[in-house]
């Protein structure tokens, strides 16, 4: 299997345990890749789509994986009651991974969620419901930049800073705050009311953000 730098960046956050859940596992490589690095007894990849499972069922018959049990369901409706020790959430927006664990009164013990847009969203509901990061970070990936958060049950107060970019860490957050400063001031340079605040302000936070990681 050939995966990407942000798919080894969430396999190098899953420590050896029971039961790994891979919610909305879609092609499945990431859970084929858990099983071939024999990091858990069982991985759950659940999807809503019928059709992605598919997929995924093939790439396990093909690479002749045992322990992966595919389910097909909405979020973690697909797990029992203490069956997951680690859940991961990838490849979707960020708002839609907070209604996932809104609509989850149980606890994990890690999250691996990789949001691919209004992480803000996830970060503030994760404030909101003591979910805490342990890493949050930038990995560039086939030219496009990914936020890995790794996070347990615990006290999150973040800066507003941080709701939108993360803590800063990582080597790839130097080539993301140069795109990300020229995609936004690109973006002010041809917008008008709110638009121009919401965007002028991440500016901001992001400069801010900057500045005192350098200072560091």
């Amino acid at each position: 299997m050939k995966l990407d730098n942000r798919m080894y960046a969430i396999l190098s956050h899953v420590d050896k345990c029971r039961v790994v859940a891979d919610i909305g596992t879609d092609h499945g490589y990431i859970s084929a890749s858990i099983a071939e690095r024999g990091l858990a007894d069982t991985i759950i990849a659940s999807d809503i789509s019928e059709k992605s499972l598919l997929k995924a069922a093939k790439l396990i018959k093909n690479e002749g994986i045992m322990n992966v049990e595919l389910r097909v369901g909405s979020g973690t409706s697909v797990l029992q009651d203490n069956e997951c020790d680690t859940l991961i959430i990838a490849g979707m927006g960020g708002a839609l991974i907070a209604n996932i664990l809104a609509a989850e009164s149980r606890s994990f013990n890690k999250y691996i969620l990789s949001p691919q847009r209004d992480q803000d969203i996830l970060r503030k509901f994760m404030s909101d419901n003591n979910i805490v990061p342990l890493n949050d970070y930038k990995v560039e990936s086939l030219g496009r930049f990914y936020d890995i958060i790794v996070a347990e049950k615990g006290k999150y107060l973040p800066l507003e800073s941080e709701l939108f970019f993360g803590s800063g860490f990582g080597i790839d957050f130097v080539k993301f705050r140069y795109y990300e400063i020229a995609r936004l001031q690109a973006i002010i340079s041809m917008a008008s009311g709110d638009k121009l605040k919401f965007n002028q302000k991440k500016l901001n936070l992001l400069n801010k953000l900057v500045k005192n990681h350098n200072n560091d």
